[in-house]
């Protein structure tokens, strides 16, 4: 883990779908912050955000066909069907070597020298997915998926690792990362009825465990996002207070994640 502990981040954002024809970043309004989680890609201008820790949005376990990696990779075997709920996003076999060294050896070193610290990994659970879809073919999957958390934090000891979930293996790579980002924990949306719904108790308490253990056991931040898409201020303040009581670093924002959303 890096030197810098990520337990003393108080205040952070999460901008994965940044359109500047749609939304612009003020840069004076950015610079409270600790932390950004951005786009590799679409991002404000880096420069304007240099004072705080800049942490890249990297899947995992699903290739992308909007990054500059996929006209290497769009005919490997590795490559497995496309995600039915995300368009554009591919499963990978994880134990293949050639997708981790375009992880490694490719988008890693770029994403160091625009300025990125660290990286939001994506697409964790996809491994125990597979794995569990199908046993025989999949088999070991889900090792794989630490061992490459781990080859990442052996490669780049300085980086900052946040996984984005990963439960079902998160004793494992504890010890690689740097914390971890988790959504809705007693927010969400409904993309039906595009309505703002509370999350149930049973969905909440099987997040909670895993990550009570991860503050208790690790150490390890805990970065809660919940999605409330009216503008309800005492609805958000009220949820992002509850999120501090579990001794979480809360961000209430909109579905889309396309703003910098005030808390």
């Amino acid at each position: 883990m890096s030197s810098y502990n990520l337990n003393n981040v108080e205040q952070w954002f999460i901008l994965l779908d940044y359109n500047p024809g749609h939304y612009t970043l003020d840069a004076e309004e950015a610079s409270v912050y600790d932390l950004a989680i951005l786009d590799p890609d679409e991002h404000p201008p880096l420069e304007d955000l240099s004072k705080l820790i800049l942490i890249a949005y990297v899947s995992l376990g699903e290739a992308e066909t909007y990054r500059s990696y996929w006209k290497n990779v769009y005919d490997k075997d590795f490559i497995i069907e496309e995600n039915p709920y995300w368009e554009g996003n591919y499963l990978v076999d994880v134990r293949n070597t050639s997708w981790r060294a375009t992880i490694i050896e490719g988008v890693i070193p770029e994403l160091l020298e625009k300025g990125f610290k660290g990286i939001m990994m994506d697409t964790i659970d996809t491994a125990s997915f597979l794995e569990s879809e199908d046993h025989e073919k999949f088999r070991g999957s889900a090792d794989a998926m630490v061992s490459f958390v781990k080859e990442i934090h052996e490669r780049y000891p300085d980086l900052f690792l946040i996984s984005n979930n990963g439960f079902e293996v998160l004793d494992d790579i504890a010890p690689y990362i740097s914390g971890m980002l988790v959504e809705s924990i007693y927010m969400s949306y409904n993309p039906d009825t595009e309505e703002d719904i509370a999350v149930s108790e049973e969905d909440r308490e099987y997040k909670l465990y895993y990550l009570q253990r991860l503050q208790e056991e690790y150490k390890l931040p805990v970065f809660a996002v919940d999605y409330i898409s009216s503008d309800d201020m005492p609805l958000i303040r009220d949820t992002a207070e509850r999120l501090r009581l579990l001794g979480f670093k809360p961000y209430i924002a909109k579905r889309g994640l396309k703003e910098l959303y005030k808390n």
